[in-house]
């Protein structure tokens, strides 16, 4: 509220590298290597019910909700913030933000993974070992640092799990800010100070009292962690092909007859939806440009694509 989330995120960031030490320490334990690439490519499968579950767990981290709603939002401000002052002409500042965009999204999901991995094979290779196979506090989670961490483990486990959380908090929390705040037409951005988005930052405000107040119940946190990955994994079931635009518009019919063709979609492959609107820049009965580029974004990129019109 007091400091953009740009700002200090790029610093939080560096408290994150605390995560390494998990690559570290699996080059401190007896790992059998030759195992556990094995295992990676050709995985023991028995359809149960654990591995189900966990299954679709993994998919409700990877597409969760904040994809949905917080990434797209947080994208076109990045590109407000940054982009419109990196490129010169408009039609290379696009290409090259979009090409930003993509190689810092690879970027981030190899190094995601990379230190996931990391985490699975020395967890496995000392907790699991000792035949430890249930973690049910962060203390017993650290542990997995204490070959290379040693008395510091727990102060380094602290470091890695406050930089990540004090990044992610805006983030998930943020989601639902966004998600209210797009549906309900009222301004939301985590880089507004907070008497610009009262409704927005009273949104995330909630959400992170809730989840406060839901550490302090006898809930399993590890437990509640994964029963919200497995929900995330349900609701985020993908449907028929097609594409859904949110425009603030007077004549969605109209919308949806001229921008169907023009996308190369059948009309059964189209919504358009248009929540309620106060007064806007003049007449919004006309079809405009910028929605049908965000649209063919969307189309080309096989993801979200987020525009909006200020009056700076």
């Amino acid at each position: 509220m007091l400091v953009p989330y740009h700002r200090y995120a790029a610093y939080l960031k560096f408290l994150t590298l605390v995560l390494l030490f998990y690559v570290a320490s699996a080059f401190t334990v007896r790992v059998p290597w030759s195992e556990v690439v094995a295992a990676t490519f050709v995985p023991t499968v028995s359809l149960n019910r654990d591995l189900l579950l966990t299954i679709v767990a993994v998919f409700g981290t990877t597409i969760s909700p904040y994809l949905f709603f917080w990434q797209a939002s947080q994208e076109a401000e990045e590109s407000r913030l940054s982009y419109r002052h990196r490129y010169g002409t408009p039609g290379k500042r696009v290409e090259s933000a979009f090409r930003h965009i993509a190689a810092d999204t690879w970027i981030g999901m190899f190094f995601s993974n990379f230190v996931a991995f990391f985490i699975i094979v020395t967890t496995a290779a000392t907790l699991h070992a000792s035949g430890l196979t249930r973690i049910d506090t962060a203390a017993q989670a650290a542990e997995a640092l204490r070959p290379v961490a040693g008395e510091f483990t727990f102060a380094l486990f602290a470091l890695g799990i406050i930089g990540t959380g004090l990044l992610a908090v805006p983030v998930l929390a943020g989601s639902a800010g966004y998600a209210v705040a797009e549906t309900f037409g009222f301004r939301g951005s985590l880089e507004l100070p907070a008497s610009r988005a009262l409704g927005f930052y009273g949104i995330v405000g909630a959400a992170t009292l809730g989840g406060a107040m839901l550490s302090t119940t006898r809930i399993d946190s590890i437990t509640m962690l994964f029963w919200t990955a497995v929900i995330n994994g349900i609701v985020a079931v993908p449907g028929e092909p097609g594409l859904t635009c949110w425009i603030s518009h007077q004549a969605p019919h109209a919308l949806h007859g001229a921008y169907a063709p023009m996308l190369g979609l059948e009309p059964a492959q189209l919504r358009v939806v248009c929540p309620w609107v106060g007064g806007g820049f003049g007449p919004k009965a006309a079809p405009y440009v910028e929605h049908l580029i965000t649209a063919a974004a969307a189309l080309k990129l096989d993801n979200l694509a987020h525009a909006s019109n200020a009056r700076n």
